[in-house]
């Protein structure tokens, strides 16, 4: 048997999960609010994989964004470094790939990550944005149905806005959990096993949208994920 271990350092609470190759859970452990995930990431991955070998690890999936800074940057640092010593493949998707792993797939469904101050990251095209909530709202597929962070912290301006009341929002998922992490780069890897190579892993970088602690310039449309995966 096969396992996936998907890593989620994009969004508090971050987690960790393991799966079988069937895409069953098999374990899953959360980081505690006051714990740093730098210093308590490995220990995590140790207590998860408890008794499951290396060789026993089909890839490693890793969350690349978009979320905090230092969470992705530790995450995938983590993720690097174990597959480089392991020689265990190393799969990195996007935060919208994950979520949308662990939802019902028959629906328009509007992502949302929070930005924090209003402004919220969201998908257009392949592409991803970060802007305010207004701008984010004029691009929703679905009138009633959202999921994610920002879709939750900001559902009573969304309603306002679409001119809906609060309670007729449905809100499929309010957290990034590493579960689809693993389920979305299993997916990836399957259609294209080739691409996930030795270079692949040492050039591959986090999702970052926004600079940290600096003024963005909303006008400038963020890199697409499909760019920064082969980066």
């Amino acid at each position: 048997m096969k396992y996936i271990l998907g890593l989620q350092t994009a969004e508090y609470p971050n987690n960790v999960a393991l799966l079988n190759e069937h895409g069953e859970l098999i374990r899953q452990k959360k980081l505690d609010a006051k714990e740093q995930t730098v210093e308590r990431l490995g220990s995590l991955v140790k207590e998860i994989t408890k008794g499951i070998v290396n060789e026993n690890l089909l890839l490693v999936a890793v969350c690349l964004g978009p979320g905090s800074y230092t969470g992705l940057r530790a995450g995938l640092a983590f993720a690097k470094g174990f597959c480089q010593f392991t020689k265990i493949s190393l799969v990195g998707v996007s935060a919208f790939e994950a979520l949308q792993a662990s939802l019902p797939g028959k629906e328009e469904i509007n992502v949302l990550f929070d930005a924090k101050n209003e402004r919220v990251f969201f998908q257009k095209k392949d592409k991803l944005y970060v802007d305010d909530l207004s701008a984010a709202l004029r691009t929703v597929v679905s009138k009633s149905v959202f999921a994610g962070s920002g879709a939750v912290a900001y559902k009573d301006q969304i309603a306002k806005s679409l001119g809906l009341k609060t309670g007729s929002l449905k809100i499929l998922s309010d957290e990034l959990f590493s579960v689809g992490v693993a389920k979305a780069a299993v997916k990836a890897y399957r259609e294209n096993p080739s691409m996930y190579s030795k270079e692949y892993l040492y050039n591959i970088k986090p999702l970052y949208i926004l600079p940290p602690n600096i003024t963005y310039n909303s006008n400038v449309p963020a890199r697409g994920w499909l760019a920064c995966r082969s980066a």
